[in-house]
């Protein structure tokens, strides 16, 4: 088996093959309306203000539960948590 000539490291390589490449679908709350997303940033900020009384896993699950009832149906508690912990 013959070498094959390098332009750059490895690293580099992949460094720049990785930066072009998005790994995934989107995210369950980029498909969603805006009209939702405020709705969501607006509980959110009143579950962080300590207004909603609840964990943040109990929230999750309601947010997951009504999200679907809405016909939003990709959306599990483990990504509403994620996504409460973006901020």
């Amino acid at each position: 088996m013959g070498k094959k000539s390098q332009s750059g490291s490895l690293l580099d390589d992949l460094r720049s093959e990785m930066a072009s490449i998005r790994h995934g679908g989107k995210r369950w709350y980029e498909k969603i309306s805006p009209e939702h997303l405020d709705e969501l940033a607006a509980i959110r900020s009143a579950w962080q203000a300590g207004e909603l009384g609840t964990r943040k896993k109990t929230l999750a699950r309601t947010i997951s539960v009504r999200l679907r009832e809405r016909g939003i149906s990709d959306v599990g508690v483990s990504g509403v948590i994620a996504w409460l912990d973006e901020v």
